[in-house]
C-alpha cells in the first residue's frame, strides 16, 4: 500500500491540530492577555533582585558561543552592561560558593 503526498499532508495537518493541548484551547478563548501575563508579573514582583542574574548566568553557562551571542545581542545595551559589570561577577561568586 503506497501513501501519496496528499494523504501525508492531511495526516500532518490533523496531527498538528491534535497536538494543541486542551488547556491551550480553553485558555485562548477564556483567559485574557493580562491573566496570562499575571504569573510572570508575580515572578518579577516577588523574586529577589539578584535571582534573575543568577538564572541568566545559568542559561548562558550552558549555551554555545553562538547562542550566547544571540541572547546577549537581543538585550538592550544597559542590560548587557548590568550583566557584564554586576551579573557575571556575581554568578562567578555563586558558582564558587555552590561548586567549591
Amino acid at each position: 500500500m503506497s501513501v501519496n503526498t496528499r494523504d501525508t499532508e492531511i495526516a500532518h495537518r490533523v496531527l498538528r491540530q491534535e497536538s494543541r493541548l486542551p488547556v491551550e484551547l480553553v485558555a485562548a478563548e477564556h483567559i485574557t492577555e493580562q491573566e496570562r501575563a499575571s504569573p510572570g508579573d508575580h515572578l518579577v514582583a516577588n523574586t529577589p533582585k539578584p535571582t534573575p542574574l543568577t538564572l541568566f548566568g545559568l542559561v548562558l553557562e550552558d549555551a554555545s558561543a553562538a547562542e550566547r551571542a544571540i541572547v546577549l545581542g537581543g538585550l538592550p545595551a544597559p542590560v548587557r552592561v548590568i550583566w557584564h559589570v554586576i551579573g557575571r561577577p556575581r554568578y562567578a561568586r555563586h558558582l564558587r560558593r555552590v561548586r567549591g
